[in-house]
Order: structure tokens, then sequence, then C-alpha cells
């Protein structure tokens, strides 16, 4: 507005705005000779939300962690409270006393299977409740079907047993078939004909399609770990007696998660077109693993990454921002193979279809608070359904979260010294800087031209 102004001296710019926002340094506050500021509203108090987010916990399979944080954007101390609800029932309250400019953030640890709609609610009236209420997305955790192919182990039962989304089935020999989403887990024994879907083998006496045999270790020790891996997340395998490995070349592309001195692998993963293998060559009754705390971890990690899920997060969005989200395993399995758009719908139930690119489809910016929907398209959906398959949907949260917004107070903005628009210049700073570039570069030229040569 002012680089418009700047030929007309008798120009004058009006703004209209709450002022809600930090002064810049260096740069003309609202008020000059120049420009008037019409201000737009009254400076008042407010207690906000200004962060809410929630992830699965790592560790255990039904936990899950929530970052919180409450502040008291005003000049007088508050009492209030605040309340965490997961679909709609009561998690906890914590009672706020929050002084003058205070900050209060906490980290909550519950637990719950079943996810769902994650509410925090501030009971305090104040003139944007907008803030008073944050929501985020908590993914829910499904059961997982095992089969325990073994002559028995009494530690590999129990790592399954203990784990409470795990439905086991033990059993002496190979299933004759295995059905969508188990995990079949091989103890010793290797079937005459590998089954498809996701599978665990530990302690292989023999060669199979995805590894050969060569020969014996007789006491590796871990040297190397890809700690990158979600596989090998919290897992430390130091000093772990690992006796009687059996030494194995994998065939073709292999993960080494874990390997010896001399770099044999000693837990690796595979992935072929019908599935995914993990391999761990150790002998579970010599060694000392299965008495060490690696060891449960080992295979929670394990089922979450078949499952593919572990420490989930699902952003919950700030109003106005944008995100980049990687459909899940749901929309890319649905019928619509190449999936080329995806249905948004808003809170207030307005629709509209986003390129997907690469099972990635980007949202935003995001004008309302609240939960928006996405799903596959109406007649992606009713395909879904004539298959007998529940249309897949996924949820995404939008709160305000924005201390800038939630900041009712007078930011006290004093006029600012004369802009260099009314200090007899009549153009802006980067036109003079322009000009002296150009006389810089046109005496270089001059003087390169009056070089003598001897």
């Amino acid at each position: 507005g002012r680089r418009l102004l700047a030929s007309h001296p008798n120009g004058e710019l009006v703004v209209l705005s709450d002022g809600g926002f930090e002064a810049i340094p260096g740069r003309p506050a609202l008020t000059d000779a120049q420009t008037t500021w019409i201000p737009l509203g009254a400076a008042t108090r407010n207690v906000a939300i200004t962060r809410f987010q929630v992830r699965r916990s790592l560790l255990d399979p039904l936990g899950y962690q929530v970052l919180v944080e409450v502040r008291n954007l005003s000049p007088d101390p508050v009492e209030s409270r605040l309340e965490l609800e997961l679909a709609e029932n009561l998690v906890d309250v914590w009672p706020l006393k929050l002084a003058a400019g205070e900050r209060w953030t906490r980290h909550i640890e519950q637990t719950s299977a079943s996810g769902g709609l994650l509410t925090a609610r501030i009971r305090h009236e104040d003139p944007l409740p907008l803030d008073n209420v944050a929501q985020a997305i908590l993914p829910s955790r499904r059961r997982q079907p095992v089969v325990l192919v073994t002559s028995g182990n009494r530690f590999l039962q129990g790592v399954f047993t203990a784990n409470p989304l795990v439905d086991l089935e033990v059993t002496p020999t190979p299933p004759s078939a295995t059905k969508q989403g188990v995990v079949t887990v091989f103890h010793k024994t290797i079937p005459e004909k590998w089954p498809a879907g996701d599978v665990v083998v530990l302690q292989p006496e023999s060669a199979s399609p995805f590894w050969e045999v060569a020969g014996r270790l007789e006491h590796p020790l871990v040297a190397k770990q890809d700690r990158d891996s979600g596989l090998m997340a919290n897992v430390h395998l130091d000093n772990v007696l690992l006796p009687e490995a059996l030494k194995l070349k994998p065939a073709g592309t292999a993960t080494i998660l874990a390997s010896s001195e001399a770099g044999d692998p000693l837990y690796f993963a595979v992935t072929h077109p019908q599935g995914r293998v993990l391999v761990l060559t150790v002998n579970l009754d010599q060694g000392d693993l299965p008495l060490r705390t690696a060891f449960p971890i080992l295979f929670s990690n394990a089922l979450a990454w078949f499952e593919g899920c572990g420490g989930e997060l699902r952003d919950a969005i700030a109003a106005g921002a944008q995100q980049h989200i990687r459909l899940p395993r749901d929309f890319q399995n649905s019928t619509s193979t190449n999936l080329a758009r995806i249905e948004l719908e808003s809170p207030a139930g307005e629709k509209s279809l986003l390129p997907v690119i690469d099972h990635t489809v980007t949202i935003g910016p995001l004008e309302t608070c609240g939960v928006w929907s996405m799903r596959l398209p109406s007649t992606e959906t009713a395909t879904a359904a004539a298959s007998n398959s529940d249309a897949p949907e996924l949820s995404v949260a939008c709160n305000l979260t924005d201390p800038e917004e939630s900041d009712l107070r007078d930011r006290g903005h004093a006029p600012a010294t004369q802009p260099l628009a009314t200090a007899g210049l009549t153009h802006p700073l980067w036109f003079y800087l322009t000009l002296l570039a150009w006389a810089l570069m046109g005496g270089e030229w001059w003087m390169y031209q009056r070089r003598k040569i001897a």
C-alpha cells in the first residue's frame, strides 16, 4: 500500500485490523504520517488450548500418549479445568490454576484398543470458545491372528500370549492353507510348500527359497544393528549370548537388521510378491535372548510391521495449514487399485474431490475446525459395497491451536518512525539499490575497457 502511494503526496492508507500480530523489527507499524489504523474489536482475556496431539505407544500395544498445552492469555490468574474424552467417554480431568501468561503442558499416557475421537475441552467462558476445544484421531488397534508351528517352546508361546491383541493358535504341523491377514511363525520346521502371507522363521534347520545354508556360527555376537528400522526400535542386543546360530546367505535382496562381527546376518527381512518374511537364525533353547527384555519387544515390532502400524501419529492439523497424507493400506488394497482421486468432506458436510498421487493426497488449507473425512468417491464406494467389503474412511482433525490467533490482548503497537516513502524518497529502497548495482557494473566495464597492455 505504501508503494502504491509513494508518488502521491496527499495519499492516505487506511488499515482495518485487530492488530493481532507481533510487530516486526525494522518495519513501520500500523500508524504513521501516511497510514491510519482503525482497530477492530477490543482487547480481552482468553484461555486457549495451543497444542494437542496424540500417538500410539511404541512399547505398549494398547497404550497411547497425549501432548496437550494450555495457555492463559490474560493479565489475571485463571482457575478452570481440562477434560479429556475418548469416543464421548470421560478419560480424566485436571484442575487448572494458571497465573497471568502461564503455560501448562502435560504428557499423558492412557490405554485403549478401540481408539476413536479424542477431545480435550477447557471449562472456561471467554470471548473465543473455538480454542477451548481441540480434537485428535487415535488410530484403532485390530486383533492379529497368529499361527505358531512348533514342537514346544514356552518362551515363544508366552511372548505371543502376553500380547493382548494376538489370537494365538499353536500347532505341531504346518497348516495346509493360510488365510489372509494371518501371521505364521515357524520354529525350526520349514514347510515344503511356502505359504502366502507374512511369515516369521525362528532357528531354521534347512534351506528355503529365500536363503541358503552355509554352515554354523558357534558363538556370534551382535556387532551391528539397523537402528533406523522400526523392526529394531527399542531393541538392544548388546552382550546377548547367541550360541549355535545357523549361517545363512539370503537369496536376492534382503534387509539385514542384525549381523555378527564377520558380517553374517543374524536377523533379516525379505519381501516377496506373496508376503514378507522375518528370519532369526539363533538357537532360542541355548541362548539367553528369551530372558532379555529385547525378546518381547522384537516380536511386538514384528507384528506392528506386518500390520503396518506402530507408534503411529495421525497429526491434528492447524487451521489454515496444508498437509500431505499417505493413504493407509485399506485404501491401497480397495477395489480402486489405480485410485486417482479421493472425496473430502468438511465438518459442515461440504464435499470436494482431491487428486491422489502415489497413494498420497494433499489436503488444506483447512478453513473450518472439526473433523474432516476422506473416503472413496461415491462410484468407488458403491463398487466396494458390492464386493461385500466396507468402504474405507480416514478422519483428520483440524484445530485452531495458534497462540497468535488466541491472544486477544492489546499488543501495544506504537507509532513507528517516519518511513522511507515520506523521508524525501519517492521509490522503495530496492529501486535505489538496483540503480547502484547498475552503476557499479557500468564503472567496472569502463575500467576494463581502459586497461593498458604492455
